[in-house]
């Protein structure tokens, strides 16, 4: 019967791996990378690290789950947090942390674009995907908590569902932020513009159009 002193070298050893998977995937790309090169990362032989990851996909998606507790715990202390004045002013401030972790976290952001372009199959049974699907929900679950405390406070329109309102400003966001990062260089390049600036814009008019009047 395993011990807790077993569990806790068993995660001790999964958080290894998962240390050093990132450096192999973050170096090489998810396509170039192998659990060859994750197990050689390790000091692990092969067969440990499928003891411990089944798949090269449920490796990645394991990394990427850390990206979501990321998120998970911020979006949460902003929603549950007393120090803003209404809803609205929550709702700016997650989209604001969001592209902060873009800047802070360019790896685990870059997963999330990859997770974001991905086709949801709820009838994958990879323990990291349905994992990661969960805590998708969760952060989700906090926007919509934000919206329906704007709407009763007043500080957010209440001529749409609280879901609506925040499904459509959670893709507006998350795909405004992502593809302004991605084409930075350009926008910089043509338009002598920075990622930052055009996000912030970007949330200042969301700002306005979900305000209350």
């Amino acid at each position: 019967m395993p011990t807790v002193y077993d569990e806790q070298m068993k995660q001790k050893k999964r958080n290894e791996i998962l240390d050093a998977a990132e450096k192999v995937f973050f170096s090489k790309g998810y396509e170039k990378a192998s659990m060859n090169d994750v197990a050689k990362e390790a000091g692990i032989a092969k067969g440990t690290l499928y003891l411990y990851f089944k798949t090269k996909k449920d490796l990645y998606f394991a990394i990427g789950n850390r990206a979501l507790d990321v998120i998970v715990s911020k979006f949460y202390e902003i929603a549950r947090s007393d120090s803003f004045k209404n809803g609205l002013e929550k709702v700016e401030a997650l989209a604001h942390f969001y592209f902060e972790f873009s800047r802070e976290h360019p790896d685990y952001h870059r997963f999330l674009v990859n997770y974001h372009a991905e086709i949801v199959n709820f009838g994958d049974i990879n323990p990291s995907v349905i994992a990661a699907y969960m805590k998708s929900g969760r952060i989700f679950r906090l926007l919509v908590d934000c919206v329906e405390e704007g709407m009763k406070d007043g500080s957010i329109r209440d001529d749409i569902s609280p879901i609506k309102l925040a499904v459509l400003l959670w893709t507006k966001t998350v795909g405004t932020i992502e593809f302004t990062r991605l084409k930075e260089p350009i926008f910089k390049t043509f338009a002598k513009i920075e990622a930052e600036e055009i996000v912030n814009e970007f949330i200042k008019l969301e700002k306005e159009l979900i305000r209350k009047k």
